[in-house]
C-alpha cells in the first residue's frame, strides 16, 4: 500500500539521519 511504502521512506530517511549523526556530518 502507498501508507506503507511512505512509512519505509519515512524510517529510512530517519535512519540516515541517525547514521549521518553518528558520523558526524552535516545534516540539511
Amino acid at each position: 500500500e502507498a501508507r506503507v511504502r511512505e512509512l519505509v521512506q519515512v524510517l529510512l530517511r530517519l535512519i540516515a539521519i541517525e547514521l549521518g549523526l553518528q558520523k558526524g556530518s552535516v545534516v540539511d
